[in-house]
């Protein structure tokens, strides 16, 4: 597992072809780097999380990958994330 500092109150953990981004201590999105796959989720928290996913899934593109396809999920499904890729 891997932790890298992206900016303030913004880390992306990478583990095992996953790329997950946390917002201040929530982990928001993930992107599969293998199939080019980005997931984030459906619940709005704040403003500058939202910016956190728009400027993380732009930094994406201009490393370039696809991320054209989005899918959204519930925040549930990545309250626990990190414990389940990294116990």
């Amino acid at each position: 597992m891997k932790l890298k500092s992206y900016r303030q109150n913004m880390n992306v953990v990478e583990v095992e072809g996953l790329r997950i981004l946390i917002s201040y201590e929530i982990a928001v999105a993930v992107f599969n780097t293998a199939i080019q796959d980005f997931i984030q989720t459906d619940k709005k928290w704040s403003r500058t999380t939202t910016r956190h996913i728009s400027e993380w899934k732009k930094d994406l593109v201009a490393q370039g990958y696809k991320v054209d396809n989005s899918t959204t999920l519930p925040q549930s499904s990545f309250d626990s994330i990190l414990d389940r890729v990294a116990p």
